[in-house]
């Protein structure tokens, strides 16, 4: 069976790469506003039984919306910031009721198709059928250190000012910056390690990770760290992981875990439902389903 992944081209690669090892004839093919795609991957697209889109616009007009006027199946799997956008699309009536009425849509976290059904779209949870880096549990460090992420430059999803505040309130407290992000001061007790190939030697050195946001999918960062053991601090409800709303549960939290000896076997076991071997076979059979029809 032809898949053509479409969306956003980090995860929508690792998707098809999955898909093809779970034996179907799956390609990326690139937003052309972002890269011309070849005329190979066009070919695989135009003869596609199923269009599998990650992350994309539900808007009319849109890629995706163009693709259902042509008759193409299509599956979008939700995962973030195309939840907002297509909140925002359906504030000012631009939502396709096309694409609303005829795709399959995933949601890669229960908050998302919550917020999905408020639009209309009923959306089935699942996780991307992408090969997550997981790791196993780890021992805390002899020094108490929390890491952070953030990116070059952070969307609006992130709370960066929340995420310094809990630094400022925790001035004895080591954090590791890691991503391209770069604090507009100098900050006594943040070390901002840039981008890092070697994660597990940071998990080594960290007992937390923080992560607050005002808008979040289902981050991989945190299934990540839960399993290397790592308690995880987020502004989402997820088993293995400390929910925390805003700066004062976060430093609470924070203090609390300081006099933690072992490392979040409870989150590490989490963790492995985010296998391949788990993640992988629902969405090849939901693309066989929509592709029967």
């Amino acid at each position: 069976m032809r898949v053509a992944v479409v969306g956003l081209p980090y995860f929508g690669r690792k998707a098809a790469a999955s898909l093809r090892a779970a034996g179907l004839d799956a390609r990326f093919v690139p937003n052309p506003r972002v890269a011309r795609p070849a005329p190979a991957e066009l070919l695989h697209l135009w003869r596609s039984e199923v269009v599998y889109a990650i992350g994309v616009s539900a808007a009319r007009w849109s890629p995706a919306d163009l693709l259902a006027r042509l008759g193409k199946r299509l599956v979008l799997h939700w995962v973030g910031s195309d939840v907002l956008h297509a909140r925002r699309a359906h504030a000012r009536g631009a939502l396709s009721p096309r694409l609303v009425r005829s795709a399959r849509h995933l949601a890669d976290a229960p908050w998302l198709a919550e917020e999905l059904r408020e639009l209309g779209i009923r959306a089935e949870v699942r996780s991307l059928p992408v090969e997550m880096t997981l790791g196993a549990p780890l021992p805390l460090p002899e020094r108490f250190a929390v890491l952070l992420y953030l990116p070059t430059q952070p969307s609006a999803g992130y709370d960066v000012s929340a995420a310094f505040d809990v630094v400022q309130a925790c001035p004895d407290v080591p954090f590791l910056l890691v991503g391209g992000y770069r604090p507009p001061e100098p900050m006594p007790n943040v070390r901002a390690l840039g981008y890092v190939d070697d994660m597990p030697s940071v998990y080594e050195r960290t007992a937390v990770y923080l992560r607050l946001m005002r808008h979040d999918g289902l981050a991989h960062s945190v299934i990540e760290a839960l399993s290397f053991g790592r308690y995880v601090l987020w502004s989402y409800p997820h088993p293995g992981v400390r929910q925390v709303r805003g700066v004062e549960e976060a430093v609470s939290a924070i203090r609390e875990l300081r006099g933690a000896r072992e490392p979040n076997l409870a989150g590490a076991e989490a963790a492995r439902a985010y296998r391949a071997e788990a993640t992988v076979p629902p969405v090849v059979a939901i693309l066989r389903e929509v592709a029967s029809r």
